[in-house]
């Protein structure tokens, strides 16, 4: 997606809009405002970014659909890169 935005129309209450090369693309999103997943964790340092870890796999076992995803948070000091 190159550019999302908020949409609210009368067949799609609550969505976003997005484009995405050539195509045009309404989303909607059932229960919007309801909470979803939320998890409190103490930060050391100021938080920089948010970056998807590759699935862990074994030399046996392949990546299945089921895998969760595993997100890592990026730390560093004040005013430091």
């Amino acid at each position: 997606l190159e550019f999302a935005s908020s949409f609210a129309s009368e067949q799609c209450p609550e969505g976003f809009v997005a484009i995405s090369g050539n195509t045009l693309r309404i989303i909607s999103c059932e229960r919007l405002g309801d909470l979803f997943n939320q998890t409190v964790m103490p930060l050391s340092y100021t938080p920089r970014r948010f970056v998807p870890l590759p699935p862990a796999t074994l030399p046996s076992a392949g990546h299945g659909a089921g895998d969760p995803i595993m997100l890592a948070l990026l730390e560093a000091d004040h005013n430091a890169y």
